[in-house]
């Protein structure tokens, strides 16, 4: 990992060298070199060209102290991740032809599956969790599964060890802990959507084989 940073830094800074340097040669770049130097300096300060982090580090959580700072906080990590994701700029929106399908009841709360294209011809799969009663605006939670599927289950065995060491209260919400989290919150008021990764429960246009391990093309 280290060599391959250092191999990225060394490229880095070579195709910049190599820019400012034609930019030089300009005419523009003889009559600004002042400028280019400050955004020499500037590149100089991109994070990928410092050392690594790894689990051997300490990088404490500095807590936003108002209201200002935890909204630029979130920009900032939102532009994050659509960077990470491939999402910036974001793609051209697409139709999402929604389906909801075999709808049914429990205690305080609907539960309906879901598919829709999150781009053409790729579906997104899930269920949909939205209070029984009531009407007006309810907020909105996406819930991840994780890697143990929102099928994950529990044995007895496993799930009454863990209500000995104080992990669940409940032998049957502890033995679903994935959809038991969707029927609280929706319970408490919320539209709760978990969606299936790749591969889990009724994703299936991708193998979890191929989305998740070392496969030969």
């Amino acid at each position: 990992m280290q060599r391959w940073t250092t191999t990225l830094s060394k490229c880095l800074l070579f195709n910049f060298d190599r820019q400012l340097m034609a930019h030089f040669r300009s005419s523009s770049g003889r009559n600004n070199r002042s400028a280019c130097l400050s955004q020499w300096r500037i590149t100089l300060q991109d994070k990928r060209l410092e050392p690594s982090k790894d689990l051997n580090g300490h990088f404490p959580f500095v807590v936003p102290e108002g209201k200002a700072e935890w909204e630029a906080r979130a920009k900032d990590l939102k532009r994050r991740i659509q960077v990470a994701t491939g999402m910036w700029p974001m793609p051209e929106r697409t139709p999402l032809n929604p389906v909801l399908h075999g709808k049914f009841t429990r205690e305080g709360v609907t539960i309906e599956k879901v598919y829709f294209e999150s781009i053409p011809g790729h579906y997104v799969t899930g269920l949909l969790f939205r209070p029984a009663s009531g009407e007006g605006k309810y907020p909105g939670v996406l819930s991840p599964h994780g890697h143990g599927g929102r099928l994950h289950e529990y044995s007895e065995k496993q799930v009454r060890e863990m209500i000995t060491r104080g992990q669940e209260r409940f032998e049957g919400s502890g033995r679903f802990p994935k959809i038991a989290r969707c029927i609280q919150l929706a319970r408490m008021g919320c539209v709760v959507f978990i969606y299936d990764m790749l591969g889990y429960a009724d994703s299936v246009q991708i193998s979890q084989q191929v989305a998740h391990r070392h496969v030969e093309p």
